[in-house]
């Protein structure tokens, strides 16, 4: 039985592979790229070095646990991605998180040097890019232009939500230089977040993180004729012969037999605490909790995620030889944190120390950095967060209920998102999104959110008027004043007034978050102090081209209308806010 099912899953496997590609063989180095003074963006792609991934966790997309099975569908429709004749392309693949978005885009870019090199001439470089990391790299001194190499690239850019207007910059800056490039570049941008469509009129709502990222692309004209369709490819369900094959490819793997009637059992479960969806990596959680005899058919969505994230930290304690209690907690703590910020370096570790971050007291420091440096996990010099990023963000959850013993985690959270501002904001709108309900009962969720309001994503908000419509504002700055204990905002329309120049606004908001509402200015001492400002900003970007146009309403003795009006349209509770930036 089981022979027979392998044998033909590999074949169907092998089908999928044998898509034609042209002129499609691969470099392959996937992982983070190198830092490199003095290079070109090209000649950085292609001097940049395969890194080794932690592969502490087994359920990662690169782990190669268990076959890669399915998405045949999925796949050709990449392989046309690549095929098409034009220079560049993008391309967005969605769906929620364990459905297998990373290890198929994983497994596709392994497949192209695999399965082509002996057949084509012509190669693909191909890069899974750590955005932070890059973009330290590409927004510095150190890059010194776009260059060319005689290649195609192919780019895929993870969890792309919190730096969607960077990733924009940066394909209008590949754009831009295309000119200078002979060969063919695509990029793939995965997001969990899908786009909206109504299969009555067939119109398509685009997530958030798409219209931030279609604000970072210069010319929004080219973003559609950039993109390979307009509707991204959306990762379903599985169906049951791919879900089949995993659960027995697992299962064989580990040493054990499962009979047919136990493996649609198991399928059925993974559907009921999964909204009626099959996704690979909940497979993986139900097959891997039955090979070690738990109930799991008695078990729901909350209890599975803790299994794991118990067994992560029981492992993690294992493979550290401590003595102390204290110091065992922190090891946990710390691998809590390395998770939030993906990465932790071991010579960071004493800032959390310094500061009192751990959540511990009685922590021997010797003995903590000296096991630290020691042991053989991170003989490199970092920890790393725990993997796939739905048991990760579980991990948090479960280490705040077990060690947050004196409510200090906004604390932590408030020094992380200041050491750590991209990761930690990452982490944090996927964890508040997939876990609101139990983060509001332990009282934090609000908490949460208020930094990511602080950080200001995208420099922009959007409100509703009398007649529904949305108007989308962007912000020129914020900030607060000591004087009045307030906090201002001062944002366009971008529309323009009779004289020409771009509007400017202002009002009071809530720098906390916990409300969206926008009040009105009421004295002519606050007038005066936000024109000071206004006039600041203006002179420091007047030598900026493209923002030239963008002038002072606040003069003629017109003050108080010219920012005052654009609000007596409205009462406070008409205003819909969505998607603050601050």
């Amino acid at each position: 039985m089981i022979k027979s099912i392998k044998n033909a899953l590999r074949k169907n496997y092998q089908n999928i592979n044998d898509s034609t590609l042209t002129n499609a063989t691969v470099i392959q180095a996937a992982g983070d790229v190198n830092y490199g003074a003095g290079k070109t963006f090209c000649q950085y792609i292609k001097d940049s070095n395969n890194i080794e991934r932690n592969y502490f966790s087994k359920f990662s997309y690169d782990s190669n646990t268990v076959g890669f099975f399915g998405r045949k569908k999925e796949w050709g429709e990449l392989v046309e991605f690549c095929n098409r004749s034009e220079k560049l392309l993008w391309w967005a693949i969605t769906g929620q998180g364990g459905s297998g978005k990373s290890r198929l885009s994983y497994e596709f870019l392994n497949s192209l040097a695999d399965k082509k090199a002996e057949q084509v001439s012509d190669s693909w470089i191909t890069r899974n890019i750590r955005w932070p990391v890059f973009y330290k790299w590409f927004s510095s001194p150190n890059c010194i232009g776009f260059g060319s190499i005689e290649s195609n690239m192919i780019f895929v850019v993870d969890y792309v939500h919190a730096f969607e207007r960077q990733i924009g910059e940066w394909v209008s800056f590949i754009e831009q230089n295309m000119g200078l490039y002979s060969g063919k570049i695509r990029i793939i941008l995965v997001e969990r977040i899908p786009q909206i469509i109504n299969t009555n009129t067939d119109q398509i709502s685009d997530p958030d993180w798409f219209r931030f990222y279609s604000d970072g692309v210069c010319d929004s004209r080219l973003l559609w004729e950039l993109c390979h369709r307009r509707i991204f490819l959306d990762l379903k369900s599985l169906d049951e012969y791919a879900a089949y094959s995993i659960i027995e490819d697992y299962a064989y793997r580990n040493g054990v037999t499962i009979m047919r009637q136990i493996i649609e059992a198991l399928i059925k479960h993974t559907k009921e605490v999964n909204n009626n969806k099959i996704s690979p990596l909940y497979l993986l959680f139900i097959t891997d909790a039955w090979i070690n005899y738990k109930d799991i058919l008695k078990w729901d969505r909350d209890k599975i995620l803790e299994y794991f994230a118990i067994k992560e930290e029981r492992r993690i304690r294992d493979c550290f030889s401590l003595s102390s209690e204290p110091n065992k907690k922190a090891i946990a703590i710390l691998y809590m944190i390395a998770t939030i910020t993906e990465e932790l370096k071991l010579e960071d570790i004493r800032l959390f120390l310094d500061a009192e971050m751990l959540m511990v007291t009685g922590v021997s420091e010797t003995e903590l950095m000296t096991e630290l440096y020691n042991n053989p996990y991170t003989s490199k010099g970092y920890l790393y967060g725990i993997e796939p990023d739905l048991v990760g963000e579980y991990y948090v959850l479960y280490s705040i209920e077990q060690h947050d013993r004196d409510h200090s985690i906004l604390k932590l959270f408030d020094f992380l998102v200041k050491q750590y501002p991209e990761s930690a904001i990452r982490f944090i709108l996927r964890f508040s999104s997939d876990f609101k309900k139990r983060l509001t009962q332990l009282g934090i969720y609000e908490g949460l959110l208020s930094y990511v309001r602080q950080i200001g994503r995208s420099g922009q908000f959007t409100i509703l008027n009398d007649e529904g419509r949305e108007i989308n504002c962007e912000i020129l700055f914020t900030f607060d004043s000591e004087e009045t204990g307030k906090s201002y905002v001062v944002f366009t329309d971008n529309s323009v007034d009779d004289e020409g120049p771009i509007k400017a606004y202002a009002n009071i908001y809530d720098s906390t978050g916990s409300d969206n509402s926008l009040l009105p200015i009421e004295t002519d001492k606050e007038w005066s102090m936000i024109e000071k400002l206004l006039v600041s900003l203006q002179e420091e970007m007047a030598n900026e081209e493209d923002r030239a146009n963008i002038t002072s309403p606040l003069k003629n003795g017109d003050v108080e209308n010219a920012l005052a009006h654009r609000f007596t349209d409205f009462d406070d509770d008409r205003i819909e806010q969505k998607n603050p930036a601050y």
